[in-house]
């Protein structure tokens, strides 16, 4: 496999996230159908590395250190396997989601020269910030003053005074499997402090202090999906072309969702269609209803 860049490696791991939990769950599943019995590892499918029957807990790429990530990327999950993943699977609808949105917002920082992104404390870009963003204060990008010198938020009765990202879903905390669950609900769920209050409970301003509990300071209890850091860690940062250029971070085509692997961003950016089918094993042998065709 081609090793990875350092400057690729975040957005390797963000393609990663794409197809490693469908394809592993698939084989995982697969695998109990021909052995029964216990869900945790056996002896591997022909071609499947160990990790890939590893319980979901120890399916967390996301949370690996930046090297591990790399050497899973240049192993088992290398990125000419994600690539026929993504072919024969097509992406996880809510990572489709997630990119589609970071498209919008890197289209929309190309069409005002204003870059707005999700900076961790160790320089990666984590996130492109648009439209489709929320801050700390629970309201959108577009509620807050747009520019350089202020993002206060402009609802009514608001006390942000600064735009502040949040992630919006489980799969930008490296939590694929939560959509997953029958019972889960997009529209409630949120991040949540130590404390094990949400986002919303805790005030917008200040040390963020919780409404439900003595929490004085929101400390975050999940991490980013790019760079494994706390969102204490992370700035939301605005910058110009010149600046971005100056600093040697990418602008124009560069800036775009994987626009270093122009073969995935063609799967995943492609014309929706009609979802792609996972195979299933015909129960019993060759019954009735399932024999000779014509």
């Amino acid at each position: 496999a081609t090793p990875l860049t350092a400057r690729t490696q975040g957005r390797a791991r963000r393609v990663d996230i794409l197809v490693g939990g469908q394809t592993c769950g698939w084989r995982r599943r697969l695998q109990r159908r021909r052995g029964g019995g216990s869900r945790r590892a056996r002896s591997a499918l022909p071609g499947e590395s160990r990790r890939c029957q590893a319980p979901p807990q120890r399916l967390r790429i996301v949370a690996a250190p930046p090297r591990a990530a790399m050497s899973m990327l240049a192993g088992a999950a290398d990125p000419e396997g994600m690539a026929k993943a993504l072919r024969e699977y097509g992406p996880a609808a809510g990572a489709r989601q997630m990119l589609e949105w970071e498209k919008e917002a890197a289209e929309e920082h190309l069409s005002s020269g204003v870059f707005v992104c999700w900076r961790s404390e160790t320089g990666d870009d984590c996130t492109r910030v648009g439209a489709h963003s929320r801050c700390f204060c629970q309201h959108a990008y577009g509620e807050h003053a747009q520019g350089f010198k202020s993002s206060r938020c402009t609802a009514a009765a608001c006390a942000c005074k600064r735009f502040e990202f949040v992630p919006v879903r489980p799969e930008e905390l490296g939590m694929w499997w939560l959509p997953r669950r029958p019972d889960f609900n997009i529209h409630t769920w949120e991040p949540k402090c130590q404390c094990k209050h949400g986002i919303s409970r805790h005030r917008p301003s200040g040390g963020r202090a919780c409404r439900d509990c003595g929490c004085g300071v929101f400390v975050s209890d999940f991490a980013c999906v790019v760079c494994d850091r706390k969102w204490e860690a992370h700035a939301t940062v605005w910058e110009d072309t010149a600046e971005r250029e100056a600093a040697g971070r990418p602008t124009g085509a560069d800036w775009l969702p994987l626009a270093e692997v122009p073969e995935m961003a063609t799967m995943v950016f492609a014309e929706r269609g009609a979802p792609k089918m996972r195979p299933r094993r015909k129960r019993g042998g060759g019954g009735a209803g399932g024999g000779a065709g014509g």
